[in-house]
């Protein structure tokens, strides 16, 4: 880790004095990027932010707001922070259009009459009705919802890489639409171009039953191999998934590079970080809880040791902030059991105000459960807060990760006893007033600033290639 941080500062002081020099231009094409406020917004808008500190001047394609559900207005989209931004349109998706016209011609009639009659749910039609509905629909989410904006991107980010003489591009997915508008665009204008994994395309561990078949994993293999094989480099954000993309495509470890993800330090507020005891044990869990990130083995073990008065239950809070899957069923659960006062569901907040939670949590909670190659970009905030992390997960990177960076404790999600003894261990240490702080000086190599450093080396790397 330490020649990470030594590469960066390196090359900040290299970029500091090419401050009054040209820049090199990059044109960076992501459909997530700030005030988005999907997580996969952060990597592309660190990035456009930081890369003029190492020479380079970004150029962003992205969508139109009136595209992006729910934008953070507190984000900022200042010229002066992210560099110049292109949004382009998008074409509606058909799903949209479907669910529009079925809202404004029947309303809730249809729904209410095929839910009132179970002769319809049962009969043979019906089944071959969605066995059909299926189909369309994983065709189209073919690669994902947004493909409606790879031509306006394809189209305008072309003229852009010609009119601005720009020789590298970099896409970020998922979504990976966005990687297709730059398949198209380094064909059109031959540029050196850097495909970035966030996560697995064709193996997506997160990707809806209902928009996923056999024939729609065809062809996610045959369009993921495709970006692989026209790329200049594959960049990934674990060792994990790297090591599979060349596993999977036999590739050259030269074609392939690692650049974490990591959180922004200038994001932090130390001084809103709790000094005294809370007045419960405060777990917190931030973000969306979806696909196989189930918490129930948490409940039930807070339950279990609830019900072996091992812990009092005004003496502990599980808190959960954002959007959890199937939260009556937990509130039922605890309802049951009359401990509903236990467990907190807040909305989504504004991430200065997320920020304030974790600071003031004594554990912050990583749900993982089958996605051995991911590292969620929360676990890099998590830890430069210096709290401890709980985290049930199995082997694969974050686990991995956690365990190198001491960040906190790692349990198997099917092994309730353990989790038992972590929670009570956790609740002893509170008692006592005792709960350790990581040192978050470790986390720097994980800042978003130093991390554009290692990008920008890449770009560099690309460039002289093109002067050869």
């Amino acid at each position: 880790m330490k020649h990470v941080l030594h590469n960066s500062k390196l090359y900040l002081c290299l970029g500091t004095m090419m401050a009054t020099q040209d820049l090199k231009k990059v044109l960076l094409v992501s459909i997530a990027f700030p005030p988005d406020p999907a997580v996969g917004s952060l990597r592309p808008g660190s990035f456009a932010k930081y890369l003029p500190k190492y020479g380079w001047t970004p150029i962003t394609i992205t969508k139109k707001f009136n595209d992006i559900e729910n934008f953070d207005e507190n984000q900022p989209n200042s010229l002066d922070i992210y560099g110049q931004c292109i949004r382009t349109y998008s074409f509606p998706h058909p799903m949209q259009w479907y669910r529009n016209l079925k809202r404004f011609f029947s309303g809730n009639r249809v729904e209410n009459r095929v839910k009132n009659n179970d002769s319809v749910n049962n009969a043979p039609d019906n089944c071959f009705r969605n066995l059909l509905r299926k189909g369309i629909k994983t065709f189209l989410y073919i690669p994902d919802e947004h493909w409606g904006w790879i031509l306006f991107a394809a189209i305008r980010g072309s003229r852009l890489v010609k009119k601005e003489k720009i020789k590298v591009i970099y896409s970020s997915g998922p979504p990976w639409s966005t990687h297709l508008a730059a398949l198209i665009i380094q064909i059109v204008t031959g540029c050196r171009w850097i495909a970035e994994f966030r996560d697995p395309w064709a193996r997506d561990p997160w990707r809806g039953l209902d928009t996923f078949s056999f024939f729609s994993k065809r062809i996610d293999r045959f369009l993921e191999k495709a970006v692989v094989n026209r790329s200049s480099k594959i960049l990934c954000v674990t060792d994990e998934l790297s090591k599979d993309f060349i596993s999977r495509y036999g590739l050259d470890k030269k074609k392939i590079s690692v650049v974490h993800n990591g959180y922004d330090s200038k994001e932090f507020d130390y001084s809103r970080q709790i000094d005294q005891k809370n007045s419960r044990l405060v777990l917190t869990h931030l973000g969306s809880l979806y696909g196989n990130r189930n918490p129930e083995p948490l409940f039930q073990s807070i339950v279990d040791l609830l019900d072996e008065k091992k812990i009092p239950k005004n003496e502990i809070l599980l808190r959960f902030v954002g959007e959890v899957g199937n939260k009556n069923k937990f509130i039922k659960f605890l309802k049951k059991h009359h401990y509903e006062n236990v467990v907190d569901f807040v909305s989504r907040v504004p991430r200065a105000e997320a920020f304030e939670i974790m600071m003031k949590s004594d554990v912050l909670i990583i749900i993982q459960n089958d996605a051995s190659m991911q590292i969620p970009v929360k676990l890099y905030e998590y830890f430069a807060t210096g709290t401890p992390v709980f985290c049930l997960a199995q082997e694969g990177a974050v686990k991995t990760f956690i365990e190198n960076e001491n960040a906190g404790v790692v349990v198997s999600p099917d092994d309730n006893q353990s989790i038992k003894k972590e929670l009570f261990a956790y609740f002893q240490e509170w008692s006592s007033g005792r709960i350790k702080k990581n040192d978050v000086k470790r986390a720097i190599i994980f800042d978003r600033e130093y991390l554009a450093g290692n990008f920008a080396h890449l770009l560099d790397e690309e460039w002289k290639i093109i002067d050869q």
